[in-house]
């Protein structure tokens, strides 16, 4: 709003109103009087209209690739909607605000009566006309167009499944575990042998740790330390955080976020049976 009433000042300031006669004045005043003329379900519907087109260039616009795709994608939703005169919330906090500056202008009501013919009605261009018979309706259409028959119908149809998917498919199920005395030259044969870039330390149902390649690159390899004479329980990483076997993908990724890791350990009724990594997310 603040940034549309500067607009609004510096089209005032730049006498760019009082072209051509005053027509330019005179246009943005009537489309600012129509806009406020209108019936609440006018307003709503055209709002519902007017922000489906809008996100569905913002949809457009990422699913291009060049600069050149994003701006044609955008071009023509955006066009439809300001030909079909749909409303705009944003966009009616410059029109109705210049309509309200340029009604106060006796030399533009002059030129208005002498364009049009006769004296226009502007009695309902105020105040309460623009945020309640205008704003209040079109702001909820728009939220209604753009958060519901864009944004809900394009998260039923990709990511409502996959929110809820549970993460069974994607664990790893009863992974090998060695002891904490284990050496990692030992840990690194296991891997191998089950194909697995990780591994549990102590039993599946009670793991004290997990240890990963990376843990072993980092912490030993690139350290220059002898894997045999390095026991895994010192590069370890621990403690070990934990999901249910329910819990939603989304809260998954979130949680791994949030403790900066790699692995959470799966638990059902309980139970350790098994983990996740990052890299079974996104292999998935």
């Amino acid at each position: 709003l603040v940034g549309s009433l500067a607009i609004v000042l510096l089209i005032w300031s730049s006498g760019q109103w009082n072209v051509a006669g005053s027509a330019v004045g005179v246009k943005a005043l009537m489309i600012a009087n129509g806009k406020v003329n209108i019936t609440f379900m006018e307003a709503l519907s055209r709002g519902v209209l007017c922000n489906t087109l809008v996100c569905l260039a913002v949809w457009l616009c990422f699913s291009g690739r060049s600069v050149t795709d994003k701006i044609l994608a955008i071009m023509l939703p955006i066009t439809v909607f300001v030909m079909l005169g749909f409303e705009h919330c944003v966009a009616n906090m410059y029109f109705i605000p210049a309509g309200l500056l340029l009604k106060q202008n006796p030399q533009m009501l002059s030129a208005a009566e002498t364009i049009l013919g006769q004296a226009p009605d502007l009695s309902g261009l105020t105040m309460h006309g623009f945020l309640v018979k205008n704003l209040l309706p079109v702001t909820i259409g728009n939220i209604i167009g753009g958060g519901v028959l864009v944004a809900a119908i394009y998260w039923f149809i990709y990511l409502r499944r996959t929110a809820a998917e549970p993460i069974r498919r994607f664990m790893t199920k009863g992974p090998p575990t060695v002891a904490a005395d284990t050496s990692v030259a030992q840990v690194v044969e296991v891997m191998k042998e089950d194909s697995i870039g990780s591994v549990l330390v102590g039993q599946v149902d009670k793991a004290d740790g997990i240890v990963s390649e990376a843990d072993i690159v980092r912490k030993v390899i690139a350290a220059k330390k002898d894997p045999d004479a390095v026991q895994v329980e010192r590069i370890m990483s621990t403690p070990l955080i934990s999901v249910d076997i329910t819990t939603p993908i989304y809260d998954v990724y979130r949680t791994m976020t949030e403790h900066r890791i790699r692995h959470l350990v799966i638990t059902e009724h309980g139970q350790q049976i098994g983990f996740i990594s990052v890299k079974d997310l996104l292999k998935n």
